[in-house]
């Protein structure tokens, strides 16, 4: 995660939003479907 944090900084993004970002623009299915596949806890 630290690795991300300095990219992550330059998009206005944090870690948890990062993935978020990702599983939306990865597959071609419905957002409630993308949201089962978040891993969920604290970041």
């Amino acid at each position: 995660m630290r690795s991300y944090r300095p990219l992550l900084v330059d998009l206005g993004l944090t870690y948890p939003q990062y993935l978020v970002m990702l599983v939306l623009w990865e597959a071609d299915e419905p957002v409630p479907l993308k949201i089962h596949r978040l891993p969920a806890g604290p970041g």
